[in-house]
């Protein structure tokens, strides 16, 4: 029989709880493991920004990924998953899910926070939390 859990990655967990993005660069999570024998199809990761130093370029983003690890930890750069892109048009808060999907036999992976705003994040001023469904079989 299958088991449905509910999984909550805090910010705190991921080491992504009031981090400063300066434009042009990225952050990355800590490691996020789904267990062994357990299948993930979705994961919605919500990025909390208080917003940016001044009013971000026009076309200005967020971009999300999920990137999966090797036995040794690396990342696994050809099976990234995403970008899910969140837009930014104005020094303010935002509050934006994004779903990203969780490829099969991947079982450990890390999220990727990237500024392309043209101005660097309120210090201290990006949290993220993610949240998803392990089944289990």
């Amino acid at each position: 029989m299958a088991t449905i859990t509910d999984v909550t990655v805090s910010a705190a967990e991921l080491s992504l709880d009031g981090v400063t993005i300066n434009n042009s660069t990225s952050v990355t999570s800590e490691e996020i493991n789904r267990g062994a024998n357990t299948s993930v199809s979705e994961i919605t990761v919500l990025v909390t920004i208080t917003g940016f130093a001044s009013d971000p370029d026009s076309g200005g983003y967020i971009s999300v990924y999920l990137a999966p690890l090797n036995d040794t930890g690396a990342i696994l750069y050809d099976d990234v998953t995403g970008p899910e892109v969140i837009p930014v048009d104005a020094n303010a808060l935002y509050n934006a899910p994004v779903s990203l999907s969780w490829k099969s036999g991947i079982q450990y992976a890390k999220l990727v926070i990237e500024n392309h705003s043209g101005q660097n994040t309120d210090t201290n001023g990006v949290t993220v939390i993610a949240k998803y469904q392990s089944i289990t079989v």
